[in-house]
């Protein structure tokens, strides 16, 4: 159970990366935001922990809907058209991803008798240490440029471009 909670524990990082650009875009203060996203992610993150063990099921099996479900939420907190916030996000789900896959590697080398498929505990605190650590090194660039990035008045399809090159990163 301890090595499904771990997996979904990066979904706190990930929301600090989302909320970082669009900080100037809540719909309430800030600390009344982060707040309530805390204990909102801290909910399902726990939910979603308990599902996955009780139902026998796959960390992944429920990162779909979760994902759909993050990104209402993190959509409805804000004052931003649809297409800044779905790029903000997808960018972010797409950069996690392939940090996930580091990690997958690295607990390959780990435990290569482990077969495919099949992760040690290694594999959620080697993805939650890289998420922290991408999250730490990226956090002043995402605050600062990334700010700039969203205030900018490019063409929705500047914005749609964005979102199938980072869909297309997460789907491989």
């Amino acid at each position: 159970m301890l090595s499904i909670l771990l997996s979904y524990l990066i979904l706190l990082p990930a929301a600090a990366l989302c909320y970082l650009p669009m900080r100037d875009l809540l719909k309430s203060r800030r600390t009344v935001s982060f707040v309530f996203i805390f204990a909102l992610l801290s909910v399902l993150i726990i939910l979603a922990t308990i599902l996955t063990y009780r139902l026998g099921l796959k960390e992944n099996d429920l990162l779909i809907p979760l994902l759909v479900l993050c990104f209402l939420c993190f959509h409805f907190s804000l004052n931003a058209p649809l297409v800044k916030t779905l790029t903000v996000y997808a960018a972010v789900v797409a950069l996690l991803s392939i940090l996930t896959i580091y990690a997958a590697c690295y607990d390959a080398s780990v435990s290569p008798s482990s077969g495919l498929g099949t992760f040690t505990l290694s594999l959620p605190l080697a993805q939650l240490a890289v998420t922290i650590l991408a999250t730490s090194f990226l956090a002043f660039p995402f605050a600062r440029y990334g700010k700039f990035l969203i205030e900018q008045p490019f063409s929705s399809w500047v914005w749609v471009a964005i979102i199938l090159f980072s869909l297309t990163i997460f789907v491989t």
